[in-house]
């Protein structure tokens, strides 16, 4: 994570064989900065939360991802929550631009990244001007935002059966490591760590099991060692989107 200096982020005038003729690089920077001076009644609509650089030889190359968040928050059940964009980028042709919808817990100061069959991603091209990539971002996002907002809404409501928080428990580990793990192994993910995290919704397992998988700390069967955290961008980003995805498939019903 860097010191959330927008620079580090910033396109290099520079052509790589992969890329196409008609190619064109997206300076994050710009994007960003552009998205950070819009404002709403006076006051910014987005603040900068998180810069991950990807380790590389290159200066200006490989992939980075920027966390935008909303300065307004919003409440579900008394927790307070900020949907955030999540600017995923490469400055080599390494990556499309791509941008995710996430959403920041005040209490944890951890972020999921929502991921839905109808909403979550915005796909922007590297085309045009970082004024006409953050109108259609802006665009997309406030139009995804009720979505959003009942989705979380419809996970805090929906309460698991016991038989269905330990299978999402050991098909969220799978996730992460791709075997199988015994209910055993689910009742270490399913630990709580904070009294807000207690009870049975479909909100509430999702967000002790994310933080299990993505922080580690500890040893599920078959395992030599303690299991550590996350430290590439692209995995916690991947991880973080399929758990909501598994989620929101015990909602099936309720997310029509």
């Amino acid at each position: 994570m860097s010191n959330l200096n927008l620079a580090t982020v910033s396109a290099k005038n520079q052509t790589y064989k992969q890329m196409s003729s008609k190619y064109v690089v997206m300076d994050t920077e710009k994007l960003c900065n552009y998205l950070l001076g819009l404002t709403s009644k006076g006051a910014p609509v987005f603040e900068l939360r998180q810069i991950i650089n990807s380790k590389s030889k290159k200066a200006g190359a490989g992939k980075h991802i920027v966390r935008l968040r909303v300065t307004k928050s919003y409440e579900i059940n008394g927790e307070i929550l900020y949907p955030e964009l999540l600017i995923m980028n490469s400055h080599d042709g390494s990556c499309p631009l791509r941008v995710e919808m996430g959403v920041y817990r005040l209490v944890c100061t951890n972020g999921l990244v929502v991921k839905s069959k109808d909403f979550g991603e915005i796909k922007i091209r590297h085309m045009g001007t970082p004024e006409e990539a953050a109108f259609e971002i802006v665009k997309q996002f406030a139009g995804n935002l009720p979505k959003f907002a009942e989705a979380q809404r419809t996970l805090a409501e929906k309460i698991m059966s016991d038989d269905e928080i330990i299978d999402f428990a050991m098909k969220a580990a799978q996730i992460r490591w791709s075997k199988s793990f015994t209910k055993e192994d689910a009742a270490i993910l399913l630990e709580v760590a904070r009294p807000e995290d207690e009870g049975n919704s479909a909100w509430t397992v999702l967000n002790r099991v994310q933080e299990k998988l993505l922080n580690g700390g500890y040893k599920l069967s078959g395992q030599k060692r303690t299991s550590k955290s996350i430290r590439r961008a692209d995995e916690d980003v991947r991880i973080n989107s399929q758990l909501f995805e598994l989620a929101a498939e015990y909602c099936q019903y309720e997310m029509v």
